[in-house]
């Protein structure tokens, strides 16, 4: 769930790290629901007026590939090294393995727009070398490490063992 919101199994409460001017009363007649929505980036939302039933709607994860619960295949391993291929990609790369930036962080290093360097990301995240997260107005893209160790053991299986 999002950070907003605390659950103490304990007590048998949940709180938001935010105003809401009442307290609400979860009880059988009168559940809770939560929804996880893309809508609602970055803020969490109650729904408590009546008619409509009890909600609190959260924000969803972005959506990526999730290429870390599977093996990787010649195609996945074409796919990330047809996309390290250009050489704005790879300073991109460099700089995201010293720390997370942002777009326009990017575009300063590299001397570019930052509708350039939203593209090579773009490329960069659709071959699963990167991920993003939302910090507040800013999205900060980082390495994913999973997926390069994932490609360094598949070009290592490439090379031929010697024979003893």
């Amino acid at each position: 769930m999002a950070p907003q919101i605390r659950v103490d199994p304990g007590a048998r409460t949940l709180r938001l790290d935010r105003p809401h001017h009442h307290d609400l009363t979860v009880t059988r007649a009168r559940p809770v629901t939560f929804t996880a929505s893309h809508y609602v980036w970055p803020h969490v939302r109650v729904t408590c007026d009546t008619p409509w039933p009890l909600r609190i709607t959260y924000p969803a994860l972005p959506l990526g590939p999730s290429s870390a619960a599977r093996p990787t295949s010649q195609e996945d391993t074409l796919t990330a090294l047809r996309a390290l291929a250009a050489a704005p990609r790879l300073r991109i790369v460099t700089h995201l393995a010293a720390q997370s930036r942002t777009t326009q962080e990017l575009a300063t290093l590299l001397g570019l727009s930052p509708s350039v360097i939203s593209r090579h990301l773009h490329q960069l995240t659709q071959a699963g070398l990167t991920t993003s997260r939302r910090e507040g107005y800013y999205v900060l893209y980082s390495l994913h490490p999973t997926r390069l160790d994932q490609l360094a053991a598949a070009l290592t299986a490439l090379t031929p063992r010697p024979e003893a």
